[in-house]
């Protein structure tokens, strides 16, 4: 199967008349990725052209591979810290829903209750009227 005129290349590096022409609706674009050169640094804290390795002497590795590893340590602690708080926060929420209720609620149940000691009141004084 051959290649679409559109895609295919000059060994001497020059474009074919197909390839200067306008693009025509039916033919498929093909995308060339742009690669970014590579551009020279001379700052000593960059790791741009050079591997970590080459950046820091094996001493200063070390320190900075073990002080990388301590400061990953004490993100997984913080994150679980966070869960924590979040389950902690979602609780709290939950009870402060239920108080609401209950602060809702609670004048109801008072004038129900005022009203039952009442009834029961002169309930009591009707059976000693009867007894009495």
């Amino acid at each position: 199967m051959s290649r679409p005129p559109s895609t295919i290349r000059r060994p001497s590096g020059l474009l074919s008349p197909v390839e200067l022409a306008p693009p025509s609706p039916s033919l498929p674009l093909v995308a060339q990725p742009e690669v970014e050169p590579e551009l020279p640094t001379n700052d000593p804290y960059s790791l741009r052209g050079r591997s970590a390795a080459d950046a820091l002497p094996q001493r200063e590795q070390t320190v900075a591979l073990r002080t990388h590893e301590e400061t990953l340590t004490k993100l997984r602690i913080l994150e679980a810290h966070r869960a924590a708080d979040r389950e902690r926060i979602k609780e709290l929420d939950r009870v402060k829903e239920e108080a609401e209720v209950w602060a809702t609620q609670r004048p109801k149940l008072q004038a129900k209750l005022l009203e039952q000691s009442a009834e029961l009141k002169s309930l009591r004084q009707k059976v000693r009227r009867c007894i009495g």
